[in-house]
């Protein structure tokens, strides 16, 4: 949930300094990746309509938002001024988020993308990396809002993309990141929070709080059950991380 705000502040940086703070500026000038195909491309009719999608949604949310008197946006339309896009930020869940990420233009994409540190033109040369990251990580970040179960990774729908994995394992050298285990995604939060310029004693902390909890779990348990849960490689995993 920390990273899902860092995320959002990084991006309205670029919208607001590129563009504007009004979302009908940014929606006209930046949330326009159809562009890059030509109309007669079946590509450009998804990335439209995705675009119009993300448009509606948004406006959902914002009326929804007002009839349950939400203040911050009752201020806005009593003074007949537009939602501005850091509250709009406030607003939407995350992967209404990853939808905005996914429909920025090429230009914007690689700017945020280089900001955050994860440009790398060996793995991710058009900035889809970060929208990839932010869908992968959404199961995990419901699970954690809701207080659900995270520990057998069950909040996971669907397979990790390609590019997350090739991404892992440059950035960590670990060659067997699967995210089957759920200590796959502490290297993934610890290596964005290392991007993200969280300092190595904090991060270092959380991984200390994680072994402590699995050896706990180790004391308590056989070691088949254990294995079942985290696998065998958990300790070597961490200490690879911890050294980040």
């Amino acid at each position: 949930m920390f990273l899902e705000t860092a995320l959002k502040s990084r991006t309205l940086e670029v919208c607001i300094n590129s563009c504007s703070e009004n979302f009908a500026e940014i929606y006209d000038k930046i949330l326009d990746d159809h562009r890059r195909f030509a109309p007669s491309d079946k590509e450009y009719k998804k990335a439209f309509k995705r675009r119009l999608d993300l448009r509606n949604e948004i406006f959902s949310t914002i009326s929804r938002c007002y009839q349950s008197d939400l203040k911050m946006v009752q201020h806005y339309h009593h003074k007949n001024e537009p939602v501005p896009i850091w509250a709009i930020f406030e607003i939407i869940s995350l992967g209404q988020f990853g939808v905005f990420l996914q429909t920025m233009n090429n230009p914007s994409r690689l700017k945020l993308s280089e900001d955050i540190g994860l440009l790398d033109t060996s793995i991710d040369s058009d900035g889809h990396l970060l929208h990839e990251l932010v869908f992968f990580m959404k199961g995990l970040r419901n699970a954690v809002a809701h207080n659900s179960v995270v520990f057998d990774c069950r909040f996971m729908k669907d397979n990790p993309p390609a590019r997350i994995k090739r991404f892992m394992h440059k950035e960590t050298s670990l060659a067997n990141v699967t995210f089957e285990y759920i200590d796959d995604y502490l290297a993934l939060i610890t290596v964005l929070l290392m991007k993200l310029g969280v300092a190595k004693t904090e991060r270092k902390k959380l991984i200390r709080q994680f072994g402590e909890i699995v050896d706990a779990l180790h004391s308590q348990i056989p070691i088949s059950m254990f294995n079942r849960i985290l696998g065998t490689s958990t300790r070597n995993k961490l200490q690879t991380i911890f050294n980040l």
